[in-house]
């Protein structure tokens, strides 16, 4: 038998005021236009998205919200329209919205809206 090595990975350690990343599911299914909080804000902390993907099965406009500030809007969408913002290779976030903020999702018909957020939430900068 030949000897097997076992090399363990070092735990990550993370920059100062950064949290781990965490994973959200989006499944929204409104009976009309609606506003959905997809992450809920943290007081005195942020939000960094690094990677976002979105789909809807009906023809509608798409808004991503910072609170309450626009910062991504996908107008008259078609039906079966999908979005991808893969994760940065340099590790950077997409998103860094404000502090105290939530990631909301406003739709403007009702159909479902699928997809997925990979976020940290952190210090202010």
């Amino acid at each position: 038998m030949m000897p097997v090595t076992i090399r363990r990975r070092s735990p990550q350690v993370l920059a100062p005021g950064l949290g781990p990343l965490q994973h959200a599911l989006i499944d929204v299914t409104p009976p009309a236009p609606t506003s959905t909080e997809l992450i809920v804000g943290v007081p005195g902390r942020m939000i960094a998205i690094y990677e976002l993907v979105l789909w809807t099965t009906v023809a509608q406009t798409l808004t991503l919200r910072n609170g309450s500030r626009t910062f991504m809007r996908f107008t008259n969408a078609p039906a079966l329209f999908g979005f991808s913002h893969p994760e940065k290779a340099s590790g950077e976030p997409w998103y860094l919205l404000s502090t105290n903020s939530p990631l909301v999702l406003v739709t403007s018909a009702a159909g479902q809206v699928d997809g997925y957020v990979q976020y940290r939430i952190q210090e202010p900068q």
